[in-house]
């Protein structure tokens, strides 16, 4: 066995082995330690099951891959688009229902923040002047990954909500189709339907993330072959990150950069200096729009830099290497100028002074150095994969792939001053995410020259370790809960009559009928009312009783919410069960005897905290002007 070959085996059994340690948690530290670890839930029966539909998917995926490797690039292209967008939501069932799980991702103030933000602004005109006070306040979409953050993504939401504002038929479908999922949230519904539709961008993230893929096809075929490029796209759904970090802020951040790296490189091997102009003037463009959206992007920049002044060495002497790369960094920071102008101009403050306010709070985050050096970049490893990871690294001593070689020098050294300089706080598998592709690009150059045995023996280390992280471990949070059953909430039966009522409250609810039971041990009046939700609704409604004595004396009022707060009128779907809600009333020491009469409203509380009550529809068809029906008589002895 060669040296080479000895290498390859060695990486595949020990990506097995760290693959089958991470499975049963035989070395947590592999999770990370010293301040930070990634969560570990054991295997169980369900999950794994969970994992039948995503395995069938890859293998068809891989096959497709194989057979269409020879088509046209278009065709290859969408199998490989195909592929990425729908496998990624497949392993997300392990979890939860992926559409679902996606919307809370995106809404959830822990896991992004961005959402929320975009929520709380009322005029650009006001938030982007104020944006490095509310960085400093710490009060923005109630999140530290807004907090850290220039106000990019916060504006998009807040865009997208004023765009679909103005579908106000179509937003108030999508709206009203999304609110189940959080419906016993009430900061969360009490969003316009606009604002809810706008979440619509995180949902789409297996989506911007498959896009990864054509930026990272074109940049390939401009640093090897063909065969390479479409290797490389196939290959980045293999990337654990694109499905553990699936709808978090970073999930687009690799599509971001494979651009920016794209148009870095297509500028460096233009011959005409109007297109290395145009091409170097945009990838500094899109380096600074990055930049809007987060700060975790500068050491882009930073890999386009020493890629820059690697690419243009070519046995020329130093000197006329560094002065053609001043001259490349002077296009691409034209670029890089223009969009902190059209921001300053924008917004009155400075980009780069917003640097300061977001490191000081980022540093905050206490790691302790030493065993974070290899913590940083075990966790990138972790994340890309060692089989990636380490082809990678052979990357470096290729010899026919010289451009592939200077670009994974250039990350190397990146990545060496990122984490020999303590800036990194943890979870740099999730921040460092837009390596990945450059990572991908480097490993398919390596393999594709390998013996098939070889490539297929590195091809099922990948997936393995991918399958393990997915099960196992759980990178991303919730604070958001499922809605409650209403199996789990609903009251005992009484055991007296039903009495019909059929009365509408607006058009979103039906009284179907009610019962009642007085206890003469506690003088207390147990109401049921049957409620049949007529649509979705989007306000969560209270009622109000108010119990009228046998002389026609109001003698108490109550006031509640459905089920104790726990069921509100917001999860009640249509052409579900019946739902039936509880209130006792206390009728006092000594109640009068007789009939009673229990009088009942449903109102919501606006902005102010003032009741709208609902016009309530009697059975005969008229319409109660106190917004109210009677129901009895319950007779008290």
């Amino acid at each position: 066995m060669s040296k080479k070959s000895f290498a390859y085996f060695l990486l595949i059994i020990t990506a097995l082995l760290i693959s089958l340690l991470l499975l049963i948690d035989g070395w947590p530290f592999l999770r990370g330690g010293f301040g930070w670890r990634w969560p570990y839930v054991g295997p169980a029966w369900n999950t794994v099951s969970s994992l039948f539909l995503p395995a069938l998917l890859s293998l068809i995926y891989l096959l497709g891959v194989w057979q269409l490797r020879e088509k046209s690039a278009w065709l290859f292209l969408g199998w490989v688009l195909l592929g990425t967008v729908i496998i990624p939501p497949a392993f997300l069932r392990i979890l939860e229902q992926p559409l679902y799980l996606l919307y809370v991702r995106t809404v959830s103030s822990l896991i992004s923040g961005g959402y929320t933000a975009g929520t709380e602004i009322s005029s650009l005109a006001v938030t982007l002047p104020a944006w490095p006070q509310l960085m400093t306040d710490g009060q923005i979409g109630q999140s530290i990954h807004t907090t850290l953050s220039p106000p990019g993504w916060p504006t998009v939401y807040y865009l997208a909500a004023k765009a679909w504002a103005m579908l106000p038929g179509l937003s108030a479908k999508v709206g009203m189709a999304l609110r189940p999922f959080q419906c016993h949230n009430p900061f969360v519904m009490a969003h316009t339907n606009a604002q809810i539709s706008s979440a619509w961008l995180g949902i789409l993230s297996p989506l911007w993330g498959a896009l990864t893929i054509l930026p990272l096809y074109g940049l390939s075929r401009q640093l090897t072959s063909e065969r390479v490029a479409r290797f490389a796209a196939a290959g980045w759904v293999l990337v654990p990150a694109l499905t553990l970090f699936m709808a978090t802020l970073n999930t687009p951040y690799p599509l971001f950069a494979a651009a920016v790296f794209f148009f870095l490189v297509s500028g460096l091997k233009q011959s005409r200096s109007r297109g290395q102009f145009v091409y170097l003037m945009l990838a500094g463009v899109f380096s600074a729009v990055c930049l809007v959206f987060n700060f975790s992007f500068l050491p882009v920049i930073l890999f386009c830099g020493w890629f820059t002044l690697l690419f243009l060495w070519a046995g020329s002497s130093w000197p006329a290497s560094i002065a053609a790369a001043l001259k490349a960094g002077l296009q691409f920071g034209l670029g890089l100028a223009l969009i902190l102008l059209l921001y300053w101009l924008a917004t009155g403050h400075h980009l780069l002074a917003l640097i300061p306010i977001a490191m000081g709070r980022h540093l905050d985050l206490e790691r302790p150095y030493l065993p974070w050096l290899w913590l940083h970049t075990w966790d990138v490893v972790l994340f890309v994969g060692l089989p990636i990871f380490g082809l990678w690294l052979f990357s470096l001593g290729s010899v026919s792939g010289k451009l592939i070689r200077r670009m994974s020098l250039a990350l190397l050294l990146t990545l060496a001053i990122m984490v020999l300089s303590g800036t990194a706080r943890g979870e740099t598998g999730r921040v460092w995410m837009f390596f990945m592709p450059f990572m991908l690009l480097a490993a398919a150059d390596v393999w594709q020259k390998q013996k098939i045995p070889w490539q297929i023996g590195l091809l099922a280390a990948q997936i393995v370790w991918l399958f393990t992280l997915i099960l196992v471990l759980r990178p991303v949070g919730l604070d958001l809960e499922r809605p409650p059953l209403y199996a789990e909430l609903a009251p005992s039966p009484l055991e007296t009559a039903v009495i019909p009522v059929q009365a509408t409250f607006g058009d979103e609810l039906l009284l179907e009928n009610f019962q009642s039971a007085y206890s003469s041990a506690t003088n207390q009046l147990t109401l049921h009312l049957t409620w049949q939700p007529l649509q979705q609704m989007a306000a969560g409604y209270f009622f109000s009783v108010a119990a009228v004595a046998p002389d026609g004396s109001v003698q108490v009022g109550e006031k509640w919410s459905p089920l104790d707060y726990q069921y509100p009128t917001t999860c009640w779907l249509p052409g579900e069960t019946a739902v039936v809600d509880s209130i006792i009333i206390d009728l006092g020491p000594q109640p009068q005897s007789g009939d009673w009469w229990l009088s009942l409203s449903a109102f919501s509380l606006a902005a102010d905290d003032s009741p709208h009550y609902l016009p309530v529809t009697l059975p005969d068809g008229s319409i109660d002007p106190s917004h109210q029906i009677g129901l009895g008589p319950q007779s008290v002895p």
